[in-house]
Order: C-alpha cells, then structure tokens, then sequence
C-alpha cells in the first residue's frame, strides 16, 4: 500500500527521527510525535511545522495561525510551543526536505516489507539512531555529541503518553455494520439500528455500546470503499438463526 511518513529533524545536530503511515490525519501525526518525543527522552521546546490542516485550521492575516483543537490539546499535554513556515516558502523548510531524501534513500530502498507496521517503526527509530554516528559535515564532531547539547534542553516528558485518538457517533445498519471515512466496520448480530461510538486511532478502531462498553477491535482501514468484518459478535445470532449467514 501507498505510505506516509512523518519526519522530524534536529537542525543544530544535522539528524532526524521518522515513523511511517497509512494516512496524514491528526492520529497519524500525533501518534507519530509522541513515539518519536519517548524514543528520544524528550520533547523539543519549540517545533516548526508546515501548514498541514492536522495542525492549522485556518492562516490568519499577519502570519497568525488559528491551530485546531487536536494540536491545541497536543501542545499542552507535551509543553512545546509551535511555529510555522510561511505558505509556498520552501527556503524555510530546507532542513526537512532534506531529511525526507535522507530518510527515503537510506531506509526505504528497498522498499521495506514488514507483517505489523506497528512493530515496524519501533524498528525505524533504531535505524535512524545510526545516523548519529556520522560525523557532522560542519561542526567536525559526531552527529550524537551534538545531539546530546539539543537533549539538554529538551522538556521532560509528561507522566502519561498523549492518546492520540478522535470520538465519533455512529449508527449501526440493517446487519451491524458503520460507516466510517468511507469504510465499513461490523460490529455485533444484535445491534442493528443502533447507536455506537467509534474510537479511531492511527492503526486501530475500536466501538463500544452508548454505555462505554467495547464491542470489537478492528484494524483502521485508509482508503475507499473498504470493509472489515469480525465474526465473533456475530456467533450468537448466527447459531439460532444460521441461515442469516448469506446475508
């Protein structure tokens, strides 16, 4: 499948951190984020970011930002303050750009193949972390020793990891099943009509009943027209009525 991946760079140390995805939502970034800031054992003070609409809902005259509510939360679960390229400024942005070739040169040619894209990034921190032993082109001394003096500065993490999630009411069909961002999700024989709420993470969907409680676990499906199905909260009904199989 087609991937995305999120890349953030240390400029005064010349290296990066990177984690990949399905899509570019706000769980995606956020999620991304919070695994890189535990990996490294910290979170930077200040964060330049480009105009993606995860982060910016609106670019207000005079350079001001109108930040969403996701980012917002962010921000004050990590303690960092934000700032932002100029639109169509790529002079800005020069560091990333050539991180992202740095990163798609060195660690995704080949093209990687993996079972669980979870387990995956854990591994791509690690790979990233090789670059620290390069020595840097200006400063004549390893990327790591430079690092060190960015981590000094660095805002102690918080006690517990942002949950980089989103909340969404959903009603069942005929057979059990939601839409959501264009994909279907099953949830059990006996909820049909019903009212659920859809828990979305980067990787994960989860849906509970109206009084919290969990009915199925899928994985986040990214694209169109997509349908994941699990049988189990279907059992009871398909034993007394096995013939609504077909349907």
């Amino acid at each position: 499948y087609d991937a995305h991946h999120l890349v953030v760079t240390y400029p005064h140390a010349g290296t990066s951190s990177s984690q990949l995805f399905k899509g570019e939502n706000s769980q995606c970034l956020f999620e991304g984020l919070s695994a890189i800031f535990e990996h490294v054992g910290g979170a930077p003070t200040v964060i330049r970011f480009d105009n993606m609409s995860t982060a910016v809902s609106k670019i207000r005259a005079y350079g001001d930002r109108k930040e969403t509510e996701a980012m917002l939360r962010f921000k004050c679960h990590y303690g960092f303050k934000s700032v932002y390229c100029n639109p169509a400024s790529g002079n800005e942005k020069g560091s990333v750009e050539n991180a992202v070739g740095y990163v798609r040169r060195n660690l995704f040619v080949p093209v990687p193949t993996f079972d669980n894209l979870e387990e995956y990034n854990k591994e791509l921190l690690i790979k990233c972390d090789a670059e620290l032993n390069e020595t840097h082109y200006r400063h004549g001394v390893t990327k790591s020793e430079l690092f060190k003096e960015d981590k000094e500065k660095f805002i102690p993490l918080p006690g517990k990891r942002f949950e980089a999630v989103s909340y969404t009411e959903a009603k069942t069909n005929n057979y059990g099943i939601i839409s959501f961002e264009k994909n279907r999700y099953s949830t059990g024989g006996s909820l049909r009509k019903s009212e659920v709420t859809v828990k979305a993470g980067a990787h994960h969907v989860e849906i509970f009943t109206k009084n919290g409680e969990l009915i199925v676990s899928h994985r986040r499906l990214y694209g169109e027209n997509k349908e994941s199905v699990k049988w189990g909260p279907y059992l009871r009904v398909l034993a007394s009525r096995p013939m609504a199989l077909k349907y």
